[in-house]
């Protein structure tokens, strides 16, 4: 893979990633009127950096990871987008509670009366980014070739 395919494939994932997370956090309160539209447009800096940052440290790690592993394999995105969407939640759910351990691992509320609801959010942002990331990378190859020439 040329240098150039491979940098525009590490922007489109944070890219991806932003832009799934945001739709899937704001459209629900667009949806039902809860949030006015000017209200939503000042939130959705800050959904679109948390995405994207989640997307730079789980996302670019395992596009690299399945694109040697599962090279042939024509839905990979889409599988480990919701992969990496979930194992990301954990990552910042992890990382931000005191006493985590407790709080998360190994806490049965947690994993039983939590976890369901959030496991399937962040799989449909998982999904959503992965299907974009697909989109996006079918635009990189066709404007950077994968091969040098």
């Amino acid at each position: 893979m040329s240098t150039w395919n491979w940098a525009a494939r590490m922007i489109a994932v944070p890219l991806s990633t932003a832009v799934a997370g945001s739709v899937v956090f704001l459209a629900p309160s667009l949806h039902a009127g809860n949030v006015p539209l000017d209200d939503a447009l000042r939130v959705l800096p800050l959904f679109a950096i948390i995405g994207a940052v989640i997307g730079l440290i789980v996302g670019c790690p395992l596009v690299c990871l399945i694109d040697g592993m599962f090279e042939r394999w024509r839905l990979r995105y889409l599988i480990f987008g919701a992969v990496g969407a979930v194992l990301g939640w954990l990552l910042m759910e992890g990382a931000f509670a005191s006493g985590s351990w407790d709080a998360i691992w190994s806490s049965r509320t947690f994993w039983m009366t939590w976890a369901p609801k959030r496991i399937l959010v962040f799989s449909i942002i998982g999904l959503m980014s992965g299907l974009l990331y697909m989109g996006l990378v079918s635009l990189i190859d066709h404007a950077i070739p994968r091969e040098r020439w």
